[in-house]
């Protein structure tokens, strides 16, 4: 009886061993399967909770509300007594007939989902707030302004601060197809306009799952591109300044965290430092599953000391050095090689509603005091129509140095006089049912200036010579250019029923693929603004040409200037 119990403790000490052995490759590379969370189907996307719960996209599971049809549901393990983790189980309150991703949690209780639309919900982020133990409600979408995601992929996650969301997305101005943007919660509840990162961290390939450090320094993020060895790596990035756009190369995780599989949706819980999560395809057959590893350390760029970075937009961090429209990608790469940023504060980022309430507050203040005075310089105009040399009533606008509209008054007679006082900078000439004109007053001589206005009409364009932009960016200048767009806004709010194209041009000094994206860019910047005035996104069509299509001479600096332009083209 002993040898016999012996027998069995023995066979039972061997099995023990044998199972250690077989677990024990797991162990040595630091990585373990989520075994009780991960299925023959698709987990992707893992975020925790404050209550350490995890959730999940699961994709085609016959679970889902579309079955093995839906492309992704919104899914949730938790631990039981002995903290191993549960089965998952489908979140129906959370998901739609279409793809849902849940991005992360606002409070305890409350949560965000982004639905693609093509279930009972519309495409956008909603909040959904906890009713029971396991049960949500949506409480309200979240306005983002000009939110447009063109891919059937997105992915996103909100920072610990609950102030910050990174996302990846085919949006405004995409350098290849998904690309990271970054967006920050404004006092109002609302979430500003998602801003790219840039082409340091956005290739031509796809930028995908990106997770911001607790500190905010850290992009991590999945990417093809950046000299990836697998289907997808992970790589992570530093940022440099507080303007969002200037980081450190990507740098490749280790291959004990990157295989020839595909990773993703990299993170670090802000309670565990040393611990990270991601999905990986190795071994699974193409589909994801979630691991758990040790967080990799990484070498971290010494910053020079100057400003602390911050979590918002610095939309004057460099030197202003406008220039109509477009400045050309020679010059930007002069400007990058001094590698030098002002040490001065950003200036608040105005909305559309701040800059309406000042218009309506200078023109009050200009009906009392006028913006002219005796003996100043005059204008003599005379207005016709483009096409068929016939006068037209209409109304002069002033606007001093910085962009500013003054005073307006609108003129019975075609041709007329007008003092411009000396702080009368530019006029803008409008007429119904013809495309605005703006000239600067210096242009004026002791002749009548005759003035011909477009009507509106299909292939009708302008040059939109009064928007200007930061040197060798996309980022919008000055004051002047923000209310040179509201008039374009106004346009477009006058005239419901015309669609129109933005299309932005360089001159052909340097790199041109860097110029057709700056030229792009900048287009896009100006639709941003405008959609985020409340113009449907479908009116506005953006185009970028680089230098290919000049109107001047590139052998002189007036022609390359003129060359440097975004048009206004109307299409409907």
């Amino acid at each position: 009886m002993k040898n016999n119990k012996k027998s069995i403790l023995l066979k039972a000490g061997i099995l023990q061993i044998l199972a250690f052995c077989v677990f024990l490759p797991s162990y040595g590379q630091g990585i373990y399967s989520l075994k009780e969370v991960n299925s023959s189907y698709d987990e992707q996307h893992p975020v925790l909770s404050p209550n350490e719960e995890l959730y999940f996209t699961v994709a085609h599971h016959e679970k889902n509300k579309r079955g093995e049809k839906d492309l992704g549901d919104v899914w949730f393990s938790s631990k039981n007594d002995f903290n191993q983790w549960q089965d998952g189980q489908p979140i129906a309150d959370l998901s739609t007939d279409g793809y849902d991703v849940l991005i992360g949690f606002s409070s305890s209780n409350s949560v965000l989902v982004y639905h693609d639309g093509n279930g009972n919900k519309s495409h956008g982020i909603y909040e959904y707030k906890r009713k029971g133990e396991s049960n949500w409600e949506m409480s309200q979408a979240q306005n983002f302004g000009s939110f447009r995601n063109k891919s059937n992929y997105f992915g996103a996650r909100l920072h610990g601060s609950g102030e910050i969301m990174v996302l990846s997305m085919e949006s405004y101005g995409s350098y290849g197809n998904e690309d990271i943007y970054v967006s920050f919660k404004k006092e109002n509840g609302r979430w500003s306009m998602p801003q790219n990162l840039g082409p340091k961290v956005n290739s031509f390939q796809q930028e995908m799952t990106p997770f911001l450090s607790e500190d905010t320094q850290i992009l991590y993020f999945s990417s093809n591109g950046h000299g990836s060895k697998g289907a997808r790596d992970i790589f992570y990035s530093q940022r440099l300044d507080d303007s969002w756009e200037n980081w450190t190369e990507p740098t490749r995780l280790s291959d004990k965290t990157n295989t020839p599989g595909m990773e993703l949706s990299y993170f670090i819980p802000s309670n565990n430092p040393y611990t990270a999560y991601y999905t990986t395809t190795q071994n699974s057959e193409g589909y994801g599953d979630i691991m758990m590893l040790r967080a990799e350390e990484i070498t971290r760029k010494e910053i020079p000391k100057g400003p602390e970075l911050s979590n918002t937009i610095a939309e004057n961090q460099l030197p202003i050095e406008s220039e109509i429209a477009t400045t050309s990608v020679s010059e930007m790469e002069q400007e990058n090689s001094k590698n030098k940023f002002l040490s001065q504060g950003p200036e608040p980022v105005q909305t559309g509603e701040d800059i309406n309430q000042d218009l309506e507050k200078n023109q009050e203040e200009n009906q009392i005091v006028p913006v002219y005075s005796d003996n100043e310089k005059t204008a003599k105009i005379k207005v016709l129509d483009a096409s068929t040399k016939s006068p037209i009533t209409y109304t002069i606008s002033y606007r001093n140095e910085i962009g500013e509209t003054t005073a307006s008054q609108q003129v019975e007679k075609t041709e007329g006089e007008f003092p411009l006082g000396s702080n009368a900078e530019r006029i803008k000439i409008t007429a119904p049912n013809y495309l605005p004109y703006s000239v600067s007053v210096e242009s004026f001589t002791q002749n009548v200036e005759i003035i011909y206005l477009t009507r509106v009409s299909r292939g009708a364009s302008i040059v939109l010579d009064d928007i200007l932009f930061k040197r060798g960016t996309s980022t919008l200048a000055d004051q002047g250019s923000k209310e040179a767009i509201l008039d374009l806004v106004e346009f477009m709010e006058e005239h419901p029923e015309v669609k129109i194209k933005l299309e932005g041009h360089t001159d052909n000094v340097g790199n041109s693929m860097l110029n057709k994206e700056l030229s792009l860019n900048r287009a896009g910047a100006i639709r941003d603004f405008m959609v985020d005035q409340g113009i449907a996104f479908e009116r506005i069509m953006t185009a970028g040409w680089g230098g290919r299509k000049p109107i001047a001479s590139n052998d002189t600096e007036q022609g390359r200037k003129l060359n440097r332009r975004v048009e206004m083209i109307i299409m409907d």
